[in-house]
């Protein structure tokens, strides 16, 4: 019953509130609050393992507005052991946090990264989106297509839990700082394939 008010709209999976992670109300694009993540290894929110939540090769949509303050991890379902299974969604390279945003894709033998091509800046609102759509990868930034590209994995063995604002590496440099607001994510259905209206408020419940 922490943070009893951070849910899952859907009414499908339980969210796990881990340690510091909370609904402040000083940032929010909609509402009158959003989830904060101070950047900390136990500042997180947990999905316990859904298969409805595997996208797997089916077409998808990941999408969330973010507010960066430390580049990190915004969500994912991933394996930390090798070869690593499963897919993220990230604003930040690993090891240099260029600020770019970037996909992970990986099957249970190789896996692909999609980096994007433009700079998220820090301290503001941003909409940010990737889709699958048969083989095809988009990322979008603010509406716009950031790049485009062939993927030649598919996510699978991703029967984890999916993390919010961290996945299951240790590293402090993977940990996401900053806000995140209407998170969402589709199964079945590429919603963008080209440039779009951002939206102006908070996504329907269903």
């Amino acid at each position: 019953a922490t943070n009893a008010s951070i849910i899952d709209s859907t009414g499908s999976n339980v969210v796990e509130t881990v340690s510091t992670a909370q609904i402040l109300s000083n940032q929010y694009k909609f509402g009158s609050g959003s989830m904060y993540f101070d950047g900390s290894s136990t500042c997180y929110l947990k999905i316990p393992y859904n298969d409805k939540l595997l996208i797997g090769s089916s077409d998808y949509t990941v999408e969330a507005w973010i507010y960066v303050t430390g580049y990190g991890e915004i969500v994912g379902a991933f394996s930390p052991n090798s070869p690593f299974p499963g897919w993220l969604f990230n604003v930040g390279n690993f090891s240099s946090s260029d600020g770019k945003l970037r996909v992970y894709v990986a099957n249970g033998s190789a896996g692909q990264t999609v980096a994007g091509a433009s700079v998220v800046s820090t301290s503001t609102w941003h909409h940010v989106a990737f889709t699958k759509q048969g083989s095809t990868l988009r990322i979008f930034l603010d509406g716009n297509i950031d790049v485009t590209a062939a993927l030649t994995q598919t996510s699978t063995a991703s029967n984890f839990p999916i993390y919010i604002g961290a996945d299951t590496n240790t590293s402090p440099a993977r940990r996401f700082t900053g806000y995140i607001d209407d998170l969402r994510i589709t199964k079945g259905v590429a919603r963008y394939v080209s440039n779009f209206t951002i939206p102006t408020s908070a996504y329907p419940d269903k």
